[in-house]
Formats: C-alpha cells, sequence, structure tokens
C-alpha cells in the first residue's frame, strides 16, 4: 500500500460484492486482502486477490478478450465450468500461474467472452459441497489449491475462514468434483471424481 499511494475509493467485490476492496483507479487494479478487519497496513495483512480494470496488460492479455485470444499469448489451458453468484449460476473460467501467482481469467460465456482478470496469492478452486441430508443446506465448501494439489473443507459454520486440508493419499489424477452428504447421524458419505 505504501507504493500505491493513498488514492483509493472503498468499494466492493467478490461473491455477492462481500469482500471490501481498494480501488487504485491510477493503476487500474482492486486489491482484496485476507483479513477484512484489520488495518491494510499491518505486516501480516496480505493480499488474498487482485481485480484488474481495462488499463491492465498481463503478457499481452487484456480484459475483455476471450478464451481463444488469451491461449494465443499464454497457452493452452482447461476450460473450468465452475458455479458463481448461487448454486445454479454457471461461469468459465482459465487459470495460468505467472510469477508464482494465480492469473484467473473469468466468463460467463463458454468461448470466454468479455473475460475479467484476477490475481491470487494462492488459488483454491472449488469443487464441491457438504450438503445436510435432512436440511438441504450447504454446510461446507470442498476446494484444491491450484499450486500445491491440497484438497480442503472449509466449514460455514465456523467463524473462520479455515481451511482443513483434507488426505487424499489414494487419490491419483486431479480432482474435478467432490460431494458428501450428511445424514442422520451427521457421518459423512462422500465420493469424488478425478481426471489423469
Amino acid at each position: 500500500m505504501e507504493m500505491l499511494g493513498q488514492d483509493y475509493e472503498i468499494v466492493y467485490t467478490g461473491a455477492e460484492a462481500s469482500y471490501k476492496g481498494y480501488y487504485f483507479k491510477k493503476y487500474g487494479i482492486t486489491i482484496v486482502f485476507d483479513y477484512q478487519d484489520i488495518d491494510i497496513e499491518k505486516e501480516d495483512n496480505k493480499v488474498f486477490w487482485i481485480d484488474c480494470d481495462d488499463n491492465v496488460e498481463i503478457a499481452g492479455v487484456k480484459k475483455g478478450m476471450n478464451f481463444s485470444q488469451i491461449k494465443e499469448h499464454l497457452g493452452e489451458a482447461p476450460v473450468y465450468e465452475v458455479l458463481y453468484d448461487g448454486p445454479n449460476v454457471i461461469g468459465y473460467q482459465m487459470l495460468y500461474n505467472i510469477n508464482n501467482c494465480i492469473v484467473e481469467f473469468f466468463s460467463r460465456d463458454r468461448d470466454g467472452k468479455d473475460s475479467n482478470i484476477t490475481l491470487y496469492r494462492n488459488f483454491r478452486r472449488k469443487v464441491g459441497d457438504t450438503v445436510n441430508g435432512e436440511t438441504g443446506e450447504i454446510e461446507d465448501y470442498w476446494h484444491v489449491n491450484e499450486i500445491t494439489g491440497d484438497l480442503t473443507k472449509i466449514s460455514l459454520k465456523s467463524e473462520l475462514y479455515t481451511p482443513v486440508v483434507i488426505d487424499k493419499g489414494f487419490i491419483e489424477g486431479t480432482i474435478v468434483s467432490v460431494s458428501e452428504n450428511l445424514g442422520n447421524d451427521e457421518k459423512g458419505l462422500w465420493k469424488m471424481k478425478n481426471q489423469d
């Protein structure tokens, strides 16, 4: 923050605009920090992600390009179908590891039309949910860390957004989806899909 100065505007971004961000119009970026409720100048408050606007170019790629145009600059990458802003709203993303950051290109269209660019310090790709069989409510989210490959389970009942790393030693390949259903005895019955 010291390098960027104090000329920023507070905005809200992320899922359902639930994260406080610091928009630096001069640089075309919005920075979101790990800890939302402490002083942004504290040394232990690391950047969670950075949203980029039209002024930012990464390796020849700008916001608004489609997935084919992005691949021309950055090479081939899989396109993931993801949920966002609700359980029935589908979007599409491509991920690249550039200079030890995960760069996400996200679009509401399968071909990547009007894509957005977001940089992450690390990236947990959501691969599933834990659903309570009695209430039908989602109790946990499952993520895969794109850098380490760790499978994590994050409880929505906890006050802290702290992932718990799950032992997946018996799984080979890339995890693409996880589902877990809780019955009356609260024991999880879960299944995983993976691809080689």
